[in-house]
């Protein structure tokens, strides 16, 4: 759903959307690409028949070939779903590995086990970072996801729908410093 808390502003993906817009993307790009999305959702979307399908099929036909240096990730709840399908995905996956220097799960469910391949182990204990309702302030470790590997740590509310408006300042400081850092294979 686009709102799933109490207000606009803590519960819909605009905020974060419309922060992410301001950081860095130019104007003239930024319309351009919007544009080519619009025209490739004129039309039913093919591969859909699940949401880990749909995602893959999103990221490979407009991320993928998109001129953008760097990718984020922020999925919450299913989302972390969603993303354990584009990590399996043999297209998807290189890209990530080249252009994804971190991903935010906003107490998501993590799919990534000892079963995956040791490729994408690595990158889910490397480069997710799962904000996690808990009754601790914002950024309190919370240990290690059992069989992701990846860091958790508290998203600063115990409620899982507040989770991402909570920990939003938090996920923007992790993406900047993850961009400064840049990605390493």
């Amino acid at each position: 759903s686009y709102c799933t808390s109490s207000t606009q502003k803590s519960g819909a993906s605009a905020v974060p959307i419309s922060e992410a817009y301001w950081l860095g993307t130019p104007d003239s790009e930024w319309k351009k690409y919007s544009s080519f999305v619009m025209r490739k959702f004129a039309t039913p979307v093919p591969h859909s028949d699940s949401p880990p399908a749909h995602t893959v099929h999103v990221y490979n036909n407009l991320v993928l070939p998109s001129p953008a240096k760097q990718v984020f990730i922020v999925a919450h709840s299913y989302g972390g779903v969603c993303s354990g399908g584009l990590l399996r995905d043999p297209a998807s996956f290189p890209d990530l590995q080249k252009r994804c220097p971190a991903v935010a799960f906003t107490d998501a469910i993590n799919t990534i086990t000892r079963r995956d391949a040791k490729d994408v182990r690595q990158f889910n204990k490397e480069r997710v970072i799962n904000w996690v309702a808990a009754p601790h302030p914002l950024d309190t470790p919370c240990g290690t996801d059992p069989d992701g590997g990846n860091e958790e740590r508290s998203a600063g509310h115990t409620a899982h729908e507040w989770t991402s408006a909570s920990c939003c300042s938090s996920v923007f400081k992790y993406f900047d410093d993850a961009a400064s850092r840049g990605v390493s294979n």
